[in-house]
């Protein structure tokens, strides 16, 4: 099986454990994690749904990607170099969007 068939699989089993089991409370350890994140439940709630739910999005966009390499020619590690601005992504649409709910 190709590496990016494989490494893409990782991505989505992970974003679909953070769907799964989202974090309840806040904490340091585990779910999306930054200030504004932190700021109360509400929007530890909110970010954990929206992040989550971005993240399976991309990565699950990321390994059909992967599949069609034959008829997109694809000759790089493209889960390497797609990513990293899929998580970029992620956090600046969370913060945005938790920024919205704040104003």
């Amino acid at each position: 099986m190709d590496h990016n068939i494989i490494n893409a699989m990782v991505f989505v089993s992970i974003a679909i454990i953070f769907v799964i089991f989202r974090p309840k409370k806040m904490n340091g350890l585990f779910g999306y994690r930054t200030p504004r994140s932190k700021k109360n439940l509400s929007n530890w709630n909110y970010a954990q749904r929206l992040s989550s739910s971005l993240l399976l999005i991309f990565t699950s966009s990321i390994f059909v990607l992967t599949l069609f390499p034959a008829y997109i020619e694809i000759n790089f590690n493209v889960v390497v170099i797609l990513i990293l601005p899929s998580f970029i992504l992620t956090i600046l649409i969370v913060e945005y969007k938790l920024w919205r709910r704040d104003n």
